[in-house]
């Protein structure tokens, strides 16, 4: 199973209907349930999380193979991108907590993780150095 953030979106959902082609099964990280409709029907699991909700996102990416993180955009960041350094917190601390579950069961030792943020300030906050950052 992987875990895909943004499946409502462009790039989410077409990482989400490759990999469902592929037969992979997919579950999709939402803020809203309701809006991710067609995720659910071409059988995507849903779950409910923000990005800035550390205990949700762990939750979400329970028990997965592989994560695609994609940041929401901000089109009009604080002078001190302190939106984006919240975001960057929130994300190490979900994959340093989820790197030993990963690596403990053999069954579930992802490869890669790709983060894309349309902001490469983001992805310079965001210090995940063993980890493929796109």
């Amino acid at each position: 199973m992987f875990a895909i953030t943004g499946i409502t979106g462009q790039v989410g959902g077409e990482v989400a209907r490759n990999l469902l082609t592929g037969r992979q099964t997919v579950r999709g990280q939402v803020r809203d349930v309701n809006k991710a409709k067609v995720g659910a029907e071409r059988g995507c699991e849903l779950v409910a999380a923000d990005i800035n909700d550390a205990a949700a996102l762990t939750a979400a990416f329970e028990g997965v193979d592989g994560v695609f993180v994609l940041v929401p955009p901000n089109f009009d960041p604080s002078p001190d991108f302190q939106e984006a350094r919240a975001i960057a917190g929130t994300l190490n601390r979900v994959l340093d907590s989820a790197r030993p579950r990963w690596r403990d069961q053999m069954h579930l030792n992802p490869d890669h993780l790709l983060v894309a943020s349309d902001r490469s300030r983001l992805l310079r906050i965001c210090h995940l150095p063993s980890w493929d950052l796109i």
